[in-house]
């Protein structure tokens, strides 16, 4: 809406009523009406920015969208009261009578900063582009922009509104001037409003008709982002750091990203370290027709599992100082193989995760083409153990646990085309061709190599996007469950076996209820925290600006959120894909903004600090 004209015209009338007003004010000195609004250009400034300082910092005084009310909407007459404010009567300022206190006191700041007011809004959004950092937390932009704001004045705002001005006198002219060549104030009038509205037309009909898109852009979606060194001390007890993992992949611009973390009892007093890895890379490409009639933008995401397995050997229970973070062994030894091809996504054809159904195909107006979207693997792999009790389907001889992997994904051909289809034409612009939620139960065939089902978890909505879901294992009831959704926390019953799930638990924090509208997203999976909870993450998506918390909920159903933690201090590009306790402390692996895996290690005790809302 902001961006929309249309919606500025009532703020168009409103200032010309305010004009009008303010002049007869001026002089209709003795009207009733004047006598009253005489008022507000006194005391007008004042009782505005206090309005509107209240409605920005008392939440039971907010509009609904206040931030978009304050241009646009019901906040117009405060702002109007700070106009009339600060546009103090001549009479009064004559008469040496009472003037609006911000207004006298804005009479005694320099008039440089006045001169420069236009150039610093015109150029606010361009000099932040510019700027090499995106979190402004000195003066230093500020600082940057008025150095820019005063140049611009001084070397063009001022010169072209002097040559603007000549241009238009209408100074009496002589006989001389009215020769062949010159111009009327008429004329002058004329050109003044069609000259420059005109060459700005003809330059953009140039820029419009000469501009062809690259044929094969590489997207950069880390534009404005400087990555974090390899190790990051956040706190005595709390470390930031990389994770170098290696991959086995014929393409090197694929990179790792969304990394997941479990540590398995092997059953013979040894740990198993499973990692699990998303590879990841993306370009663009452009194809114009041959008669500049059709444009066609494709995005592709080059997207796979890399999985591996093998004996932990690090140490996770030493501290946190330098030497002991290198012996944590985070890094493993094995380099991560494909797991696409061996996930089976249909059992009659035998085929795996492969030749994704393409989603429909978008037409940007604004743009006039056709944009496409091509992800060639599944994307998000999530480790959790499964007990012994869903691994073995309650056999009682049998007591071994294992692990799964449940991730997102685009259909395969072969699954969603019936009969022999299989390949991704045969499924282009289905509307079923939309991310939905998968689970390998048996993760160690995987790792060995072997061939493993993974179903689609039928259930939510078949038909739109389905993602993020948190899986946690429940050894109480033999039950393997999601939280499908944060607020209220609804907790949904899958069956490993075909994917089979229904809603069997829902409840509502009152906490999580006054955030709405704000969407919550589940993050990585639920591990058991205590007796009585378990841990997970959420994460809100500002336009690819995350933040993430941590709650727990009870450990038996109908498993209702308890604890809800600060924000961790994880930097606004890390999606959260990775949570483990081990050795009293808490591992969080993160992407970082799609370029590389890292991890966030933190003792128990500086973890639990964020659920503590009264510390400083």
């Amino acid at each position: 809406l902001k961006f929309n004209p249309i919606f500025y015209f009532h703020i168009f009338l409103f200032g010309m009523l305010l004009a009008v007003l303010r002049h007869r004010l001026k002089t209709e000195i003795d009207s009733a009406l004047a006598v009253f609004l005489t008022f507000f250009t006194q005391y007008g400034a004042v009782i505005g920015y206090f309005g509107l300082i209240l409605i920005f910092t008392i939440k039971g005084l907010q509009p609904a969208a206040y931030k978009l009310s304050a241009r646009i909407s019901i906040l117009l007459p405060l702002q109007g009261m700070m106009m009339l404010g600060l546009s103090p009567l001549p009479r009064v300022i004559e008469s040496g009578g009472f003037q609006d206190p911000l207004a006298q006191l804005f009479s005694y700041a320099p008039s440089w900063i006045g001169d420069m007011s236009y150039c610093q809004y015109v150029l606010q959004f361009i000099m932040y582009n510019l700027f090499p950092v995106t979190k402004v937390s000195n003066p230093s932009f500020f600082l940057y922009l008025w150095g820019a704001s005063i140049l611009s004045y001084k070397f063009i705002q001022e010169p072209a509104a002097k040559s603007w001005r000549a241009f238009l006198s209408t100074t009496t002219t002589s006989a001389t001037d009215n020769q062949k060549g010159s111009f009327t104030p008429g004329q002058r009038t004329v050109m003044a409003l069609l000259v420059p509205s005109s060459a700005m037309a003809f330059i953009l009909l140039i820029a419009k008709a000469s501009y062809v898109p690259s044929r094969n852009n590489i997207a950069v979606r880390t534009a404005n982002f400087t990555a974090l060194p390899p190790l990051v001390r956040i706190a005595d007890e709390a470390v930031d750091m990389t994770l170098n993992w290696k991959m086995d992949v014929d393409d090197d611009r694929l990179v790792p990203i969304n990394p997941s973390l479990l540590f398995h009892d092997d059953g013979v007093g040894g740990i198993d370290y499973i990692r699990t890895v998303r590879a990841h890379h993306i370009y663009e490409e452009t194809i114009v027709s041959s008669d500049n009639e059709k444009t066609e933008h494709a995005v592709t995401f080059q997207s796979s599992i890399m999985l591996g397995q093998e004996k932990f050997t690090g140490n996770l229970s030493l501290g946190f100082d330098d030497e002991s973070i290198q012996k944590w062994g985070l890094n493993g030894n094995f380099t991560l193989q494909q797991a696409d091809n061996n996930m089976i996504s249909h059992k009659r054809k035998n085929k795996g995760f492969t030749n994704l159904c393409e989603p429909p195909q978008n037409y940007n107006q604004v743009k006039n083409w056709t944009t496409r979207k091509i992800v060639t693997g599944p994307e998000d792999p999530k480790l959790f153990a499964i007990p012994a009790a869903i691994y073995n389907n309650n056999d009682e001889e049998n007591s071994s646990s294992s692990w799964s992997l449940t991730f997102s994904s685009f259909p395969p051909a072969a699954l969603l085309i019936p009969n022999d289809g299989e390949s991704m034409d045969d499924c282009k612009w289905n509307k079923k061709a939309v991310v939905q939620m998968y689970l390998a139960a048996d993760g160690p065939t995987l790792t060995s190599g072997g061939e493993a089902q993974a179903v689609q978890l039928d259930c939510g909505n078949t038909y739109g996007t389905e993602k993020n879901w948190i899986a946690f294992a429940h050894e109480e009831t033999g039950n393997l469950y999601y939280v499908y959704s944060i607020e209220p926390h609804v907790i949904i019953h899958a069956r490993p076996t075909d994917g089979t799930c229904v809603e069997q638990y829902k409840t509502s924090s009152r906490y999580l209820r006054s955030t709405a509208p704000l969407e919550l997203r589940g993050s990585a999976t639920a591990i058991r925290y205590s007796d009585s909870e378990y841990l997970a993450l959420m994460h809100t998506n500002n336009n690819g600006l995350y933040t993430t918390i941590a709650y727990t909920f009870q450990s038996k159903p109908p498993f209702a959120i308890r604890r809800i933690s600060k924000t961790l201090p994880l930097h606004s590009r890390a999606f959260a894909s990775s949570l483990n306790v081990i050795q009293n402390k808490v591992l969080i692996g993160y992407g970082e903004a799609d370029m590389k895996s890292r991890i966030l290690v933190m003792s128990r005790k500086y973890f639990e600090s964020f659920f503590d809302w009264c510390l400083e």
